[in-house]
């Protein structure tokens, strides 16, 4: 997914192509007629890796400030300038990568990333790692590394992005990870975003692709949404992860949960969209 930034009339693009696309896109709205046109001006950042074995990016870019951040195919994690197209660091972070960066900005000068990497190019230690990484100078803060299935068809390791903990569990950050124990099982770990120690670990029969999503009541109260692809939603207690409820969907999900209030939709592989309520 692109990025735009509407104050510059911007777009941001990584691509499997090995580039990272910049592109002013002289927008010209008319409102009253509902009509839209465009004329981008593209700019693109080449780069070359030294472990040469292929540099495309399938995650989407993250954006902090005048800095992007994402991940290639080699496992080669960049904090470009977007202002100037040039690199501010490079960190590796051993495998391919297709889980989107998230970004915590707790002030000026704290800013992390929290990033999980698939089981593909590390056949022989077949290790999925979990980081948290700061932002501004590519240090590591922790990692955490897990024994996943290699499947040259369908890898394992973390596959969708975290949960950004927030309300009664701001002190957690939420990862699912793909064919743990054999390929066909997986889990979602909560962690302690300071320390990186698991805080609670949920099982799942079925690995997930989809990415958890978090639902808060008014009063800060978590909830977390976790979609399998044995096609079950389950409904889990943010802070102990305690399985609250699980709905058969009829289809493995690979999409991430859009939530409204308490209007969950989700498409799945068995060709439906549901509409689920929480209650």
């Amino acid at each position: 997914s692109c990025l735009v930034d509407s104050k510059t009339d911007t777009l941001i693009e990584t691509g499997e192509n090995g580039l990272l696309y910049t592109m002013k896109l002289n927008t010209n709205y008319d409102k009253e007629n509902g009509k839209i046109s465009i004329s981008p001006e593209i700019n693109t950042y080449r780069y070359k890796s030294v472990k040469n074995v292929r540099i495309g990016t399938e995650n989407s870019p993250a954006a902090y400030r005048n800095f992007v951040y994402f991940v290639d195919n080699e496992g080669i994690m960049q904090c470009v300038d977007i202002n100037t197209l040039s690199p501010v660091w490079i960190r590796d972070v051993t495998d391919d990568t297709d889980s989107t960066i998230v970004i915590e900005e707790k002030s000026d000068n704290e800013v992390y990333l929290y990033t999980g990497s698939e089981v593909d190019i590390e056949k022989v230690n077949k290790l999925s790692y979990i980081r948290k990484i700061n932002a501004l100078t590519g240090e590591l803060i922790w990692e955490n590394s897990y024994k996943c299935i290699y499947n040259s068809e369908t890898n394992g390791g973390v596959l969708s992005s975290p949960v950004l903990g927030k309300h009664e569990i701001d002190n957690l950050v939420i990862f699912n990870i793909a064919k743990t124990d054999n390929d066909n099982v997986g889990k979602l770990i909560a962690f302690d975003k300071n320390t990186g120690k698991e805080v609670w670990v949920y099982e799942l029969a079925y690995y997930p692709w989809s990415s958890p999503v978090a639902v808060y009541t008014k009063e800060g109260k978590a909830y977390i949404i976790q979609c399998d692809s044995g096609g079950y939603m389950h409904l889990i207690e943010g802070k102990t992860g305690k399985t609250l409820d699980k709905l058969p969907l009829g289809g493995n999900v690979e999409a991430s949960p859009a939530v409204y209030e308490n209007m969950i939709v989700i498409g799945t592989r068995g060709q439906k969209i549901w509409g689920v309520k929480i209650k």
